[in-house]
């Protein structure tokens, strides 16, 4: 009797993308990173209801020109699509079928990290690698914004500060900022 070989297979987002179409991940909570499925975790009230609150913060900040995408998907490369928390996207929503925003069209990602924190920080590269300009991670365990800016193409950000409550974050795109501690819980 011959042992059973299993294999992997490491899914491209256009693989990913035919799985969706498909029907087989229907209510299947998962993104692709670095092309492997990855289980998504439940929402508690404070990352459900803080990220509502974060949504808001950014319409009210860009308005008009922009929109806000919450847990939606965002193509980053050939084998990322992740599905951030908020992804401001530059434009106006639109109706109907239209690829999913890339780094390109995307101002800013934020990961709200309650209890994923090592996670979202491995999530830099993959923002970093789709060119994504900024993202920020939201982190009230240790009351503290990260934020990255500058992506390079091999997956690091040229310029990575972290603020606390009283610290001002330049918006992107915007002549003013925001204290920190406006974006934490």
């Amino acid at each position: 009797m011959t042992a059973a070989i299993r294999t992997r297979r490491r899914l491209s987002v256009d693989d990913y993308d035919a799985l969706i179409a498909s029907g087989r991940l229907d209510g299947v909570p998962v993104e692709l990173i670095d092309g492997w499925l990855y289980d998504m975790n439940a929402q508690g009230p404070i990352h459900a209801n803080h990220t509502v609150w974060l949504r808001r913060v950014l319409e009210r900040v860009y308005g008009p020109g922009y929109h806000v995408r919450d847990h939606s998907p965002l193509r980053a490369t050939d084998f990322d699509q992740p599905e951030p928390d908020l992804a401001l996207v530059r434009g106006e929503p639109v109706k109907g079928e239209r690829p999913h925003p890339t780094g390109a069209d995307v101002v800013l990602v934020m990961e709200l990290s309650v209890t994923t924190l090592a996670e979202d920080r491995e999530k830099a590269a993959v923002y970093a690698r789709g060119g994504v300009p900024e993202y920020w991670l939201v982190a009230p365990s240790e009351h503290r914004v990260e934020v990255h800016r500058g992506p390079e193409p091999d997956g690091s950000y040229r310029d990575k500060r972290t603020y606390v409550a009283g610290e001002a974050i330049a918006w992107p795109e915007r002549e003013d900022s925001v204290d920190a501690e406006e974006l934490l819980p």
